[in-house]
């Protein structure tokens, strides 16, 4: 019998009235006793003692315990020493809160802390009981699959669109690429990129082709003008040198008018100066519409040019008429003051003097 377990033989305690069952804190340890009035059959008294059985509250009897129930139960004492560092908030709590303490003792094992009281309702030791973490680790391992399964599918699906990509734009754009290399390689205008699907790489394989066709077309138009310009070049060398001819022919014409006496002399003379000075003329406004100038928009003389235009033509209308025993007289009703006309008068000279020459 522990000698401590003598000063719990009191009314508060051990009593005889009653019995009592619990766990007492005894110097020689925690023990786990029983106390029972002795009475007769009928369960009547007086007392004639008291019994009292008990057994010792370890190590040994706390792994027993935890090997019936199946679990892993460990006791430490009151004061909570052996217990793990990570468990001292555990001790805090369970000692100001009767209703225990259960948390995360480590990523695998899951621990509870409480405390065990004796038969005054005071603390006489602590019980950790710890689990394995066996839903947790299921989470952790579900989670690990499902993230397996997205990286699967999202390893596909980066395949998937890769593919996808090569075929509807990285493809297409390689040949559009190809196209644009061989118009710059040959440098032909004419060519055209590969309109694809009605999608945006066919919306702008179509805008480059039309853009192509537009510098094809602005490539010919300047072909066209260097073909013009080399033509203007030319035709003001021609006129150029008809200039000086013509100018050689009216200078003589003026020369001889002054010297020619005889009337029917002189006025083939003056039909020489007067088609002399159309030449010029002429060979003027060859040389405005080269260079862009005109002078359609100076005041002309309508009698001036209708009197050229019948002498000039005279040798058509009369000479050969005369040779053929014809007589063709022209009569000029011409008004006076009649006010200058803008026009080109090359252009009015050769109209009259076309009339003129298609008479009879």
């Amino acid at each position: 019998m522990p000698q401590g377990v003598f000063g719990h033989l009191t009314d508060t305690g051990l009593t005889l009235e009653k019995a009592v069952k619990g766990l007492l804190l005894l110097p020689e340890g925690l023990f786990v006793v029983v106390s029972h009035p002795i009475l007769t059959s009928k369960q009547t008294g007086p007392a004639h003692g008291q019994l009292l059985m008990g057994r010792r509250f370890d190590a040994d009897q706390i792994k027993r315990l935890g090997e019936q129930l199946e679990l892993d139960l460990t006791l430490f004492s009151i004061d909570g020493s052996g217990l793990p560092g990570v468990l001292k908030d555990a001790y805090a709590h369970v000692m100001a809160d009767s209703s225990g303490w259960i948390g995360p003792l480590a990523k695998e094992t899951l621990a509870g802390v409480t405390v065990l009281r004796d038969i005054y309702g005071k603390p006489a030791g602590l019980v950790e009981v710890t689990r394995p973490r066996e839903i947790y680790q299921r989470g952790i391992d579900s989670t690990r699959s499902v993230l397996g399964a997205v990286a699967a599918i999202g390893v596909l699906l980066s395949i998937i669109l890769l593919l996808v990509l090569e075929r509807l734009v990285l493809s297409p754009l390689k040949q559009m690429g190809s196209d644009i290399q061989k118009v710059e390689g040959l440098r032909d205008l004419s060519l055209r990129v590969g309109v694809g699907a009605g999608d945006e790489l066919g919306e702008l394989a179509r805008v480059m082709n039309e853009m192509l066709g537009k510098l094809d077309n602005n490539e010919r138009e300047m072909v066209r003008l260097e073909r013009l310009s080399a033509l203007g070049e030319m035709a003001a060398g021609i006129n150029h040198n008809l200039n000086n001819i013509l100018v050689g022919v009216t200078m003589s014409s003026e020369f001889l008018m002054d010297r020619v006496k005889d009337e029917k002399s002189l006025e083939f003379v003056r039909t020489i100066y007067r088609a002399g000075k159309q030449a010029a003329d002429l060979v003027a406004r060859l040389q405005d519409a080269v260079l862009g100038d005109s002078d359609e928009g100076a005041l002309q003389s309508l009698n001036a040019i209708i009197r050229d235009s019948v002498e000039t033509a005279r040798t058509r209308w009369k000479d050969e008429a005369d040779l053929k025993g014809i007589e063709i007289r022209i009569l000029l009703d011409l008004a006076n003051g009649l006010p200058p006309v803008r026009g080109s008068s090359s252009g009015l000279y050769k109209i009259l003097c076309s009339t003129l020459s298609l008479m009879p």
